[in-house]
This record gives structure tokens, C-alpha cells and sequence, in this order.
């Protein structure tokens, strides 16, 4: 019996000996967790803000007939945008991301720096091609008609820049008034959805006969809406 309380006794020991063995390694990875946010990029947080507002209110649109955001993000979500763009630093050097901090400063309702931000980046897009301009306009009005409520508009201004651009940005501009079209429709603004649904039409002439097929589906869209 006595052997058996000897052995129970070092066991004991044993088990005692590894945990506290193990504190210090413990204590690191507690420690490191602190800097769970280190590396983030704007992308991230923007990817973090849709996640987390879709958990929280299944990502339902605001429309003029419903409106479950009532003027912003759900207040969770935004907090937590916040967060994430604080431990990031709010800002970068890294042209890919330079829309992604309007995108943040868009869903945190900071509406002057996202246009202030979206504008740098368009001046920094001046001596590129057109094509390629007219692709960030179009992700700008997408982040626009995308908010929390929907910057309507701010969306038809990149609207006229786009269309300014003219016949080589004819398929982003196919797309672009696709989408402001759609957005009258959710608003049951029969005439501006007339309008759009018009200049999609429009647009999607300007293109050749290769690229037509490409927006035919937009095309199609765009008569059975």
C-alpha cells in the first residue's frame, strides 16, 4: 500500500513539474496574442467589416423599402472597423491598397477622408490609360452604392468622371450604370432606373463585337429588369 502511495506521490510530482515547466512558454504565446493585428492591411479590415456585419445582421441591403442599418453599419461592426484601423495605423504606401483605406473610412462613416483618399488615388492614376482609370472609378462607385447607407450621390460623380472617359472605358461604364440602375431599382426610382437602363444600352454599343458578348449577360439583365 505504501509503495503505492510513494508512486501516486511521485507521479503527482511529475505532472506538477511539467506545468509549471510549461508556464513560460505559456506566458509567450499569451503575450504574443497582443499582436494578433500585426501585418494587417486595409483589405483586411474591409474583409473583417463584411464577415462581421454579415454575422451580425445576415448582411441585408438597405433599400427604401427596408432599411435594417438605418444609417450606418451595424454599431458592432463599425467598432470593430475601428479597431482594426487603429492597430494598422490607418494609412499606407502600397498603391494596390490605397482604395481598400477609403473603403474603411467609408464603413466608419468618415466620408471626407474617403473622398479626399479615393481623389489621391485618382491623381495618382493621371498618365495611366484610360481603361485602367475607368477601373478604378468603377471600384470607387461600387464602394459608394456598397455604403451603409449608399452615397447615391457620390456615386453618380465617379458616374460622370467615368463617362467623361468615353468610348475606352465603354465596358466599365457598361458595368457602372448597370449598377446605379440597380441601386434606383432597390429605391423604386423608376426614372433614374429608365435613365441608367438606357445608358447601359448606350455603352454597351460602344463596344466591339468580342467585348459585346463579354456584357451580354448585363445586356440582358438590364431589358428583363
Amino acid at each position: 500500500m505504501r509503495s503505492e502511495n510513494v508512486v501516486l506521490a511521485r507521479t503527482t510530482l511529475a505532472l506538477v513539474w511539467i506545468a509549471l515547466a510549461g508556464l513560460p512558454a505559456t506566458a509567450v504565446a499569451q503575450s504574443s496574442a497582443t499582436r494578433e493585428f500585426t501585418g494587417y492591411t486595409p483589405s483586411r479590415c474591409v474583409v473583417a467589416a463584411r464577415v462581421i456585419d454579415g454575422v451580425n445582421r445576415h448582411d441585408y441591403r438597405d433599400t427604401t423599402v427596408y432599411n435594417p442599418a438605418r444609417d450606418t453599419l451595424f454599431t458592432a461592426t463599425t467598432q470593430q472597423v475601428r479597431e482594426c484601423e487603429a492597430a494598422y495605423g490607418g494609412s499606407t504606401t502600397d498603391e494596390a491598397e490605397v482604395l481598400n483605406v477609403a473603403r474603411v473610412q467609408l464603413l466608419t462613416r468618415q466620408d471626407k477622408a474617403a473622398l479626399a483618399t479615393a481623389r489621391r488615388h485618382m491623381e495618382s492614376m493621371a498618365d495611366r490609360p484610360p481603361e485602367e482609370q475607368a477601373w478604378s472609378l468603377y471600384l470607387i462607385l461600387s464602394d459608394n452604392l456598397r455604403g451603409k447607407p449608399a452615397r447615391l450621390d457620390r456615386a453618380r460623380e465617379v458616374l460622370a468622371e467615368l463617362d467623361a472617359l468615353g468610348t475606352p472605358a465603354a465596358s466599365m461604364r457598361t458595368l457602372a450604370h448597370y449598377a446605379v440602375m440597380n441601386a434606383a431599382i432597390e429605391r423604386q426610382d423608376d426614372e433614374l432606373m429608365r435613365s441608367e437602363a438606357a445608358a447601359v444600352v448606350k455603352a454597351w454599343h460602344e463596344l466591339d463585337d468580342e467585348t459585346r458578348l463579354w456584357r451580354a449577360t448585363v445586356l440582358a439583365s438590364t431589358f428583363l429588369s
